[in-house]
């Protein structure tokens, strides 16, 4: 359950992930709410130190509008601290992601209500700078195949669209092998965007005004705080707590469904 009056945007999400297959789309609903109470079922001290994790996980934040007043979400995962990641077990970093999706699906809702009208969708700008070609690991691939898989049934039909901008020069062969991970549905909001053309297709989507200053434009936000090392005492309690169950444990895949 969310904010007052978003509970109906809710069940349309996940109806129109599913082509209105109301049986489908009701199992992806029933997964989705056993995950929350699988996170929220985790000892306290494990949950803290996941909370603390989460902070060095995703790079992102929300800042702006695009030119329909939906809220643009900026990632920069060139800042994060690969090499650290890479020492903490897999199902911890998909706690941080759970969390993560519990974070923006809060802040969505408190638009929702602050607006008068449903904020569900998102717009989503992710700055490849500085991306290490090491986080293209067969493990980490392994992983982020799925997060994106848990993703698209967590929060169905969140994206509006999604632009990789400064991409790698060897990027365009890993998104190769990451586009599938992805469903139909989903890879069509896709744009890897050439670097000539950033600027341009920034302001096709956004206000110059909600232009972030690492991407050129004026705004101070969104102020992405996971620059830097993840601390060495963090990853020390994180292998020290007993590791969580899966979360993940999605019901069949359907094309239908999407992020």
């Amino acid at each position: 359950r969310t904010a007052a009056g978003t509970d109906f945007v809710t069940a349309w999400r996940f109806l129109r992930a599913h082509g209105w297959a109301l049986p489908a789309a009701e199992a992806t609903l029933r997964a989705a709410i056993s995950r929350d109470e699988g996170l929220q079922e985790l000892d306290a001290p494990l949950i803290r130190s996941c909370r603390q994790l989460a902070r060095h996980w995703r790079g992102h934040g929300l800042a702006g509008v695009d030119f329909d007043g939906d809220p643009v979400l900026w990632e920069q995962p060139g800042l994060l601290d690969w090499q650290g990641l890479n020492t903490v077990n897999e199902e911890l970093v998909v706690c941080c992601e759970m969390l993560c999706l519990q974070r923006l699906a809060l802040e969505l809702d408190r638009l929702t209500v602050q607006e008068q009208r449903p904020v569900h969708r998102v717009g989503v700008v992710v700055d490849l700078e500085g991306l290490p070609m090491s986080f293209a690991r067969p493990q980490n691939l392994k992983l982020f195949s799925r997060i994106a898989r848990m993703d698209s049934e967590q929060q169905p039909e969140m994206l509006k669209w999604v632009l990789l901008v400064n991409p790698p020069r060897k990027f365009a062969a890993v998104w190769k092998v990451i586009e599938p991970y992805f469903d139909a549905g989903t890879r069509k909001k896709f744009k890897i965007v050439p670097p000539e053309e950033t600027q341009a297709e920034l302001l096709r989507h956004v206000p110059r005004e909600s232009l972030p200053r690492f991407l050129g434009g004026p705004s101070r936000q969104p102020q992405l705080l996971c620059a830097g090392k993840i601390p060495r005492k963090l990853l020390r309690e994180l292998s020290a707590h007993s590791q969580p169950t899966s979360l993940a444990t999605p019901p069949p895949r359907e094309e239908a469904a999407g992020s």
